[in-house]
């Protein structure tokens, strides 16, 4: 493996660790980034919702953000060199829901966390929505390549 696929692969291993780390926060420490964050998106938008409103749509869309963003570098490595499409995209698919599914087990063991099937749900359409982006993004990049051709 060259230089530049070691540094491709750091992408989803840092992004792997930051999710780590988000995970294996306890209710109290995840609980007060949820809100800090809810009450400046509040602020930036100008919403009328509550912080506590707020929170619940950013606790949300973070499984799903999280595991796209989580899926769209996974792919990058995976695809990095490669032609074909399939297999990169089903390998990043089970990777990734691997992690997804030990993320969400993982809480079950963390004072103040808790174990929800519909999070599984979230982070999975993370994951396919990141997989489906990066071979749309992959298509364009080879049709744009082709026309120069």
């Amino acid at each position: 493996m060259s230089r530049k696929q070691y540094l491709i692969w750091l992408l989803p291993i840092i992004w792997l660790v930051v999710t780590i780390y988000l995970t294996f926060q306890n209710g109290d420490s995840s609980g007060k980034l949820s809100h800090i964050i809810a009450e400046k998106i509040c602020v930036i938008f100008n919403s009328s919702r509550s912080a506590h409103d707020c929170e619940v749509i950013i606790r949300e869309l973070a499984h799903f953000g999280i595991h796209f963003v989580l899926a769209f570098l996974t792919s990058l490595a995976a695809y990095y060199g490669r032609e074909d499409p399939f297999r990169p995209a089903i390998a990043t698919l089970i990777v990734c829901t691997i992690v997804a599914i030990t993320d969400e087990i993982g809480q079950l063991f963390i004072a103040g966390r808790f174990f929800e099937f519909f999070d599984i749900i979230e982070n999975m359409l993370g994951i396919i929505y990141g997989t489906m982006c990066f071979v749309l993004c992959k298509g364009v990049a080879m049709h744009i390549r082709a026309a120069r051709n």
